[in-house]
């Protein structure tokens, strides 16, 4: 599908583990674009946050450190 397509969100739950689906799937993105050079990532989408945990705004935190400065990091989250 990512083959065929000119952006993808990539949609992640506020979990430590979740970072590393990013990685993977980041670098699945950057060898599909030897095949699609158009396809764009749109940004990252926090779901199942939990705002008022600890845990969950540090996950975000440290997703924004991690990608913020190659991805947008969507304002808007899905509780």
């Amino acid at each position: 599908a990512l083959a065929a397509s000119d952006s993808v969100i990539i949609p992640t739950q506020a979990q430590a583990f979740s970072r590393r689906g990013i990685t993977h799937l980041l670098d699945t993105i950057k060898n599909i674009r030897r095949y699609n050079k158009n396809l764009h990532v749109e940004g990252i989408l926090i779901t199942q946050m939990q705002s008022d945990t600890m845990a969950a705004k540090a996950v975000r935190e440290r997703i924004k450190s991690n990608y913020g400065d190659r991805v947008k990091i969507f304002d808007t989250t899905i509780p």
